[in-house]
């Protein structure tokens, strides 16, 4: 009731015009600024490339002002409940806490888990010769991806740096993938509702092509947003017909991946005999990413044990076993380096698991589940033996 409710106050304010209710461009435009003189394109002293601009805490928020960032060691203040608002803000990295002599200044944040993160790899030199330095943002949550030189980079949550759907063979690109679909599929499955009505692109990013109830437009790679109005029927997709139809990727006349459009056709069948009232006891369905195509792991016709896949389904080398479980990381980050012609490929378990050691370039150190190093030793080739990890 309250949505309609929103809907049809939103379509009186549509329909009576812009100039009969109070928040109007031409209010705006008129006069909105504190000093009743309109909004400015001044950015102060203060903000010029260190600081963030907010809306204006006026009738409207017409206009936008400025809070300046305050550099490490600089006086702060945090804020409280009934204290006049700020003029000032730590910077990106920053929190406003007291020292030892009691005063409240901009300090690098610690109690982050990203923040935490940093703080050991900082402090520990042997992560520095193979590992990544992990990235933080503003807030002190994790960036949204994290790298494995001469591996692979892959898109993380924020909030743990848990890895989730997206990733691309390590490169200056690479490094600064936006994860931005990726990161929206994640949001959505957290809150318990499907993310199929977009599709991502295996580094996490948007797909450009984009299909709602076979109706298909040209989207932003980045935000996700429709760039331009132009839609056209998902069994008309071919090249030229979009700008962003991409014969490299999209199939000819439908949008479906191979493993959407298996998902797709099998709960199609299922539909077609519960209509002619047959019961369906069970099914028995693939398990699809983001971007439509095969997850790494599969379950065997058996329906016990796994297989490791590439993209369109097929078996990766001989990992696959009736028995048991896997993530077919390493299989999976194998099988992608070869197909970019690198050389240097990772050891797997024979369950397509990571060996929990590596070596790389004469230096062997241990690592986790996605091939990262995620302890202090490193020790050369000759004594990998005496790491805490070797099997």
């Amino acid at each position: 009731m309250f949505v309609l409710y929103m809907f049809l106050l939103h379509l009186v304010f549509t329909c009576k015009g812009d100039t009969d209710f109070l928040c109007s461009k031409e209010f705006c435009s008129k006069g909105s600024g504190s000093n009743g003189e309109g909004c400015t394109d001044v950015i102060p002293p203060g903000c010029q490339n260190k600081g963030v601009m907010l809306q204006s805490p006026t009738p409207c928020n017409c206009c936008q002002y400025c809070i300046g960032y305050l550099e490490e060691g600089a006086e702060c203040n945090p804020g409280n409940q009934g204290s006049a608002t700020v003029q000032n803000i730590c910077g990106p990295g920053l929190t406003c806490a007291k020292n030892e002599k009691g005063s409240e200044i901009c300090i690098p944040m610690k109690e982050t888990k990203c923040a935490e993160k940093q703080n050991r790899y900082d402090q520990t030199p042997s992560y520095a010769e193979i590992s990544w330095r992990p990235v933080c943002d503003s807030e002190g949550n994790f960036g949204p991806v994290h790298c494995i030189p001469n591996s692979i980079c892959y898109c993380i949550e924020p909030s743990n740096g848990k890895r989730i759907f997206g990733e691309a063979v390590f490169s200056d690109y690479a490094t600064q993938m936006s994860c931005s679909c990726s990161l929206a599929a994640w949001e959505a499955s957290k809150l318990g509702e499907k993310s199929d009505y977009f599709r991502c692109l295996p580094d996490g990013q948007y797909d450009e092509l984009q299909c709602v109830d076979d109706e298909c437009i040209c989207v932003d790679k980045i935000t996700g947003s429709p760039i331009g109005t132009t839609t056209v029927h998902a069994s008309k997709l071919k090249k030229d017909i979009l700008p962003c139809f991409n014969e490299e990727i999209h199939p000819d006349g439908r949008f479906e991946k191979s493993c959407a459009q298996e998902y797709k056709i099998i709960l199609d069948e299922v539909s077609k005999w519960e209509n002619e009232n047959f019961e369906v006891l069970s099914i028995k369905l693939p398990k699809c990413t983001a971007d439509g195509h095969y997850h790494r792991v599969q379950t065997p016709e058996s329906g016990k044990g796994f297989r490791c896949v590439d993209p369109d389904g097929n078996l990766i080398d001989k990992y696959e076993n009736d028995q048991g479980e896997s993530n077919c990381n390493c299989a999976y980050t194998s099988w992608l380096l070869r197909k970019e012609g690198i050389k240097e490929i990772p050891v797997c378990n024979i369950d397509g698991t990571f060996r929990p050691w590596q070596c790389s370039r004469d230096k062997c150190y241990c690592v986790d589940e996605n091939g990262d190093q995620n302890y202090d030793q490193v020790v050369s080739s000759s004594n990998a033996n005496s790491l805490d990890c070797f099997q």
